[in-house]
């Protein structure tokens, strides 16, 4: 998968001090910066605008917002990002392409039967987490109010999703852990079982990790099961 964003595990006003005493524009010498000074800038701004976003909120970001947050200039940033919504676009595939990587790492060394639901869970929780939601409004934003015409970020997203999960399955079947006759549409169910589940969850009481788990371990052993090779 892409590139998702690194877990934010202290609270907002931990990730807001952070960032408001990040001086990044204190360059070593004047002039044009090198090529990783320019991509570390534009990562930087990137990051604060996801603090100052969680932070915050979607309805209060702006570019004078996010200046001051980054402790750097309004036209630093219109230099990288010609409006709010090109920011918005590439802040939310960077923070999508940085978790499914993460999610996949997760996978590594594992049996597909042990990682499978291990990482239904892991997604089911970031669905429902304060960044989960982040990048639901995001994508709606941007998807159905945004002026920048192309593919749906949405659409995007799972398209993605839906690749890594068959480069599992697949990985698996070529170890001998598993024999699906119809990979593409094993994991297309997994994918969309998943987002179902965590969508359906009542989030006032929702469910604890463990009834999470339970839940993804039945799924997840279902799905293998329905796609035999050969019918058999």
């Amino acid at each position: 998968m892409k590139r998702s964003a690194p877990p934010l595990t202290n609270g907002p006003a931990a990730r807001t001090d952070r960032f408001r005493r990040l001086n990044f524009c204190n360059s070593r010498s004047a002039g044009r910066p090198c090529l990783a000074d320019a991509q570390a800038l534009a990562d930087h701004i990137l990051d604060a605008g996801w603090a100052l976003l969680l932070d915050q909120g979607f309805e209060k970001f702006s570019f004078d917002r996010l200046a001051r947050f980054a402790r750097t200039g309004k036209a630093t940033i219109y230099a990288r990002f010609s409006n709010k919504e090109e920011f918005l676009r590439a802040l939310l595939i960077r923070q999508i392409e940085m978790r499914q990587r993460e999610f996949m790492a997760v996978a590594q060394g594992q049996e597909i039967v042990h990682a499978l639901p291990r990482l239904a869970v892991n997604a089911v929780e970031l669905f429902l987490s304060p960044e989960g939601r982040l990048v639901d409004r995001l994508i709606d934003w941007l998807d159905h109010e945004g002026d920048i015409a192309g593919t749906s970020l949405r659409g995007w997203a799972m398209a993605n999703a839906h690749a890594n999960a068959m480069r599992l399955l697949e990985e698996a079947d070529r170890r001998g852990e598993i024999a699906i006759g119809d990979i593409p549409t094993a994991a297309r169910f997994l994918i969309e079982g998943v987002s179902g589940h965590a969508r359906l969850t009542d989030v006032r009481a929702g469910p604890s990790r463990r009834e999470h788990l339970e839940w993804a371990r039945a799924y997840c052993a279902m799905i293998l099961r329905a796609f035999p090779k050969d019918g058999c």
